[in-house]
């Protein structure tokens, strides 16, 4: 998480989440959320909690995800696992994963919290058994040129055979991330795309 991270209160932030009880303390008491050791998603000002607590919005992202995919019936801590997945270590397919001079590829690399640059940003998550090789969760950008052969459409059925192959029958939850983003954004007032874009090479 950079030096510049956006902090709101958190009767503002868990309405943002999608959180209508207090299911996010609830979650954070009982350690049953994902933070990297590094990272500090809660910053408190004052004593006591509601308006004095304030949450990042990598946080408050990360929240967003998790309550989406537990109404889904995805485990506590998975989901919000899954949620950190995006929040926090970003993904780099492109040239700029081996290369650091080498531009950000729009459809391929986006950074810790961050949406791709081109597309919508879709969350894939396989529910149930998944062959050891395989991952569980993938983000995506229904841009990437894995979709050129499709003909052009973009929709979570041809997102879920483009990333699976097409081949496996485990059950799928597909989230658009991109959309998730856009709500949290307009709940701030704040620019969707300063918050949340990655800014292409």
């Amino acid at each position: 998480m950079s030096d510049n991270a956006l902090y709101f209160p958190a009767d503002k932030a868990l309405e943002a989440m999608g959180n209508t009880s207090r299911r996010w303390q609830n979650h954070l008491e009982t350690n049953k959320i994902h933070v990297a050791a590094e990272v500090n998603f809660v910053s408190s000002f004052g004593p006591g909690r509601g308006k004095h607590r304030h949450i990042s919005i990598e946080a408050i992202t990360q929240g967003a995800i998790a309550f989406a995919l537990i109404d889904c019936g995805v485990e506590v801590r998975s989901a919000y696992l899954a949620g950190a997945e995006f929040a926090f270590p970003g993904e780099l397919g492109g040239a700029y994963g081996y290369d650091e001079s080498a531009p950000l590829d729009p459809v391929l690399d986006r950074m810790p919290g961050r949406l791709y640059a081109e597309g919508e940003t879709f969350l894939i998550y396989s529910v149930g058994e998944v062959k050891p090789h395989n991952k569980r969760l993938t983000f995506v950008s229904d841009r990437n040129p894995v979709f050129a052969a499709k003909r052009g459409i973009s929709d979570p059925a041809m997102i879920v055979h483009a990333v699976e192959g097409g081949g496996s029958v485990a059950p799928r939850i597909v989230l658009n991330v991109s959309q998730l983003c856009r709500r949290i954004a307009s709940s701030f007032g704040i620019c969707f795309t300063a918050a949340f874009m990655t800014e292409a090479g």
